[in-house]
């Protein structure tokens, strides 16, 4: 029983990582965008504003995802305690 709820962290922790790149990766990717933009100040901010909506939702849905398998764990543990 011990060992699953250590896996449980484990895996916790995996998905806060994973996370916390996907998040630095898109604000270096960002950066980038802004200095090497070969294009009006106009176009950039319209294409910003497209990226930052979709990193928005793609982030929405990988948050809920690991959620619902946080969720999902949490269950099989609190039963198997039972």
């Amino acid at each position: 029983m011990g060992n699953n709820i250590g896996e449980h962290a484990s895996e916790i922790k995996k998905i806060k990582n994973v996370f916390i790149g996907v998040l630095i990766g898109g604000l270096a990717g960002a950066a980038t965008m802004l200095l090497l933009a070969p294009q009006s100040g106009k176009q950039t901010r319209d294409k910003i504003q497209l990226k930052s909506i979709q990193w928005r939702d793609r982030t929405t849905g990988l948050v809920k995802s690991a959620l619902a398998q946080v969720r999902s764990d949490t269950r099989e543990v609190t039963a198997g305690v039972r």
